[in-house]
């Protein structure tokens, strides 16, 4: 039979982008600090802490960011 792989973390990581983008307003861009920490070195861009939010399914409040850019 085929290999079985465990999707749980993969999925878990996407539920949580779908819930972060359902909190976006119009032209706004907003992350995890998950996602964040892994830009901030590249990215060209600052971060504003929107705080934690409840999301169902992530098990515990996930902090969410916008991108702002840098002058």
């Amino acid at each position: 039979m085929g290999q079985q792989i465990d999707y749980c973390t993969t999925s878990v990581g996407v539920h949580i982008a779908s819930c972060i983008r359902g909190l976006w307003a119009p032209s706004e861009i907003l992350l995890s600090v998950v996602v964040r920490g892994m830009a901030r070195s590249s990215a060209r861009a600052e971060f504003e802490d929107h705080g934690e939010r409840e999301m169902k399914g992530a098990g515990e409040p996930v902090r969410a960011c916008a991108v702002r850019e840098t002058a």
